[in-house]
């Protein structure tokens, strides 16, 4: 991702432009065409992934929707959202999820969802996007063939609160949150929500400094990525402006460790904890 572009590397030959915009120098708050590759737009690509290997899903941050990238078309369209809806006079947070409670509140994909999309994750075994929002604090789920969204769960808004990033594990039977301030486990057939390091706390925002050791008492700040560095064994997180370090999360022995202090200007990288995983 760089701005409102998506950059390809393929060993042996130069960066180019995959999707977006020609120049992504500047922020595009205003950046908004479907289409053709070679002339979609996007504002500020927030998150994307690959899926049914021929689409590509973009969240759009700022124009607050999904967009579909189609490999064998070559075209680029609007699956969720509406986008570039402040500039269209469309406003999203007017009737959108304000009734948290309302399990059943069910939308059409293609209307207003999001105040700002900031992170997307597809369930090809559910064929279904979960959708972070940054305004609303909810996980929304589009049901690809539906064509409807709804909330995941409610319960998720206060016990998850301020989720930024979502991963599933390989049997798409649970999926990883990190939010304010810790990371929970959520299964997605009984719908139990599990806190395995951390705190639930939406109240406030703050910086928590890195403690690494084991779950019972290791803490984070919100992490800006979550990847699997071992599938549904070991996941590595990046931690934020205050907290940059890389983090492993061992779900096995129940660890987080941290690869460097995790302060900025002095960083210490822990070298016997990171061989262990080469």
């Amino acid at each position: 991702m760089a701005v409102n572009s998506i950059r390809r590397w393929v060993t042996g030959e130069p960066v180019s432009r995959f999707l977006g915009n020609v120049s992504d120098a500047e922020y595009n708050p205003g950046g908004y065409v479907d289409g053709p590759s070679s002339v979609a737009e996007f504002s500020l690509i927030s998150d994307f992934v690959q899926f049914n290997s021929t689409k590509m899903a973009v969240g759009d941050y700022t124009n607050a929707c999904v967009r579909l990238f189609d490999f064998e078309t070559d075209m680029v369209s609007t699956i969720v959202g509406v986008c570039n809806a402040f500039a269209r006079r469309i406003i999203p947070y007017n009737g959108t999820w304000n009734h948290m409670h309302n399990k059943v509140h069910i939308k059409d994909s293609l209307a207003p969802q999001f105040g700002g999309v900031v992170g997307i994750t597809v369930l090809e075994k559910w064929n279904k996007l979960l959708v972070l929002d940054s305004a609303y604090k909810v996980i929304i789920q589009h049901d690809f063939a539906e064509q409807k969204t709804q909330v995941l769960d409610t319960n998720l808004y206060e016990n998850c609160p301020g989720s930024v990033l979502v991963i599933a594990d390989e049997d798409e039977n649970n999926i990883f949150i990190s939010h304010a301030y810790g990371l929970s486990k959520y299964n997605l057939h009984t719908q139990q929500i599990t806190l395995l390091f951390g705190t639930f706390d939406g109240t406030t925002r703050k910086q928590v400094e890195l403690i690494p050791g084991p779950f019972t008492t290791a803490r984070t700040a919100q992490m800006r990525a979550l990847s699997w560095l071992l599938q549904d064994k070991i996941l590595v997180a990046l931690g934020n402006a205050y907290n940059e370090a890389l983090i492993l999360i061992d779900l096995k022995s129940k660890q987080v460790i941290s690869i460097c202090e995790g302060k900025m200007g002095n960083p210490v990288v822990n070298w016997a904890a990171l061989y262990m995983y080469i």
